[in-house]
């Protein structure tokens, strides 16, 4: 039960490696790559109290196409516990800081240098004591330089502009009959509710209950700013009895739908024949009449 146990929870913690391993292969992240690195070394022998302030003691030109991030730090010190204060400052950014003896915070980095720009460093320092003949305070430093990481442009989502538009179906038979109406008549209106005119392509179909799709066309229409247009289509009947809808969809300048139902009935052949007999027997007796 024990060794069970043991290999669930092992079956767990490769899980979650795995997880953890593709969530950061996955991360958008760029590893800084070093393009350029200097040593630099100040040396001090100097009485106490005696503050050494030294200005724009070295400088660094971005001479790059990108820009760059400068990063310096302590790589080692010799007396440290002799020093005061130690500052290495440049353009307001404070990269190394000891006090009395101790590291306060070294490693700062500025971002963004951009080309032509120069990067001036100044030195502050102050011994805690006199230092002896032939004893020195040794600051090395390490200078380290990035090209800066420039994150992607973030593009926002597409502006979606509806254009004011309104579509509808105003006449259309409720049934057609077969074989007497091969094809109808339907009008849709379109209102073109904006300031602007606009050319207005319309698309439609016929379709059954099923969605299978019988007949269609498609026509454009041009309306006037806040007017509106009727448009008459003829429209193919389909050879099968049933329930069809006519759908009416504008493509541009926006789309909007309409549809509407109607119904297709075919006359059985003894009503064709007996309306056929019917009108000879009429003519028949007009003629007689006369």
């Amino acid at each position: 039960m024990k060794k069970q146990r043991l290999n669930y929870v092992f079956l767990c913690l490769l899980l979650a490696s795995v997880v953890a391993s593709v969530t950061l292969f996955n991360l958008p992240f760029q590893f800084p790559q070093v393009v350029a690195q200097a040593e630099w070394t100040d040396t001090f022998n100097v009485y106490t109290n005696i503050t050494v302030l030294e200005s724009a003691i070295r400088t660094i030109t971005n001479t790059y196409d990108f820009a760059i991030d400068v990063k310096v730090y302590i790589t080692d010190v010799t007396n440290i516990a002799k020093l005061n204060l130690y500052k290495t400052i440049g353009n307001s950014t404070e990269f190394v800081y000891i006090k009395e003896g101790v590291t306060i915070h070294t490693g700062d980095t500025y971002t963004a240098l951009q080309p032509t720009q120069t990067l001036a460093f100044d030195l502050l320092a102050k011994p805690a004591i006199t230092l002896g003949i032939g004893e020195d305070i040794v600051v090395k430093k390490k200078v380290e330089i990035y090209q800066s990481y420039v994150p992607p442009p973030v593009i926002p989502p597409p502006i979606i502009i509806k254009f004011p538009l309104d579509l509808k179906i105003i006449t259309l038979p409720a049934i057609v009959y077969q074989p007497f109406q091969p094809t109808f008549k339907a009008t849709l209106l379109a209102t073109n509710k904006a300031t602007v005119a606009s050319d207005v392509t319309i698309k439609w179909w016929v379709a059954d209950v099923e969605g299978k799709i019988y007949d269609g066309g498609q026509t454009t229409i041009f309306i006037s700013g806040m007017d509106k247009k009727e448009v008459e289509i003829e429209v193919p009947t389909p050879k099968i009895d049933g329930a069809y809808t006519l759908h009416a969809q504008s493509t541009v300048p926006t789309v909007v739908v309409a549809e509407a139902k109607f119904q297709v009935t075919t006359i059985p052949i003894w009503i064709i024949i007996l309306i056929i007999a019917l009108t000879i027997l009429t003519i028949y007796i007009l003629q007689k009449k006369r």
